[in-house]
Parts: structure tokens; C-alpha cells; sequence
């Protein structure tokens, strides 16, 4: 998962389904969230990368 900032929100590429926090965005085809999850979705993402290994 790649995790950019992206004029005030976040973009989530290559990102899991159901990402918390974030919606679905098709312009982009990835995860968007605003960009003060910042530190949840990091946290989120520790914890996603330890279930899945």
C-alpha cells in the first residue's frame, strides 16, 4: 500500500478493501481520506500489514 499526499487529503494506492476512514474515489482509482487521518490510517495500516503476514 502507497500512502500520498494529495492537496489536503490522502491517497491510498494499492490499498486493501475497506479502507477505514477513506472512500472509494474513481478519478483516481484508490482510496482517498482527509488528511487529518493521518495517524489513524498508519495505525490502521501496521495493524492491516501484521494480520496479513
Amino acid at each position: 500500500m502507497r500512502l500520498e499526499f494529495d492537496d489536503g487529503t490522502l491517497l491510498l494506492e494499492n490499498a486493501p478493501e475497506a479502507v477505514l476512514y477513506a472512500e472509494w474515489d474513481d478519478r483516481v482509482d484508490a482510496y482517498r481520506a482527509q488528511a487529518y487521518r493521518y495517524r489513524a490510517l498508519l495505525e490502521w495500516a501496521g495493524q492491516w500489514a501484521e494480520s496479513d503476514g
